[in-house]
């Protein structure tokens, strides 16, 4: 679903498979990705971006591939820490390591 929330008079577009109540304004895992100033007027509300996001885009992935191999063969998921710091998110807790 996507979601609408205002974080420090900032207006974010959250896409999200959670309950909204659970958007906080400093998420763990952000994916931005850029468009063009000229597509951001044919992207003015949730439902047009909704539909570009089921269009689907490319994600370039620079994290430690062999961690992120190591975490999904345990059951989790790979992610970071909001930096550069790997995190395998699983059912009992985010780790440092798979």
């Amino acid at each position: 679903m996507i979601y609408s929330a205002t974080c420090s008079n900032n207006i974010k577009v959250v896409y999200t498979l959670t309950d909204p109540g659970l958007v906080a304004c400093t998420p763990t895992v952000i994916v931005e990705f850029p468009i063009m100033e000229a597509d951001a007027a044919r992207i003015a509300t949730l439902n047009d971006v909704n539909k570009a996001l089921q269009g689907g885009f490319d994600l370039k992935w620079s994290g430690n591939y062999g961690d992120c191999q190591g975490c999904v063969a345990t059951g989790g998921a790979c992610g970071n820490d909001g930096g550069t710091g790997f995190r395998c998110f699983c059912k009992d807790g985010t780790h440092t390591t798979s």
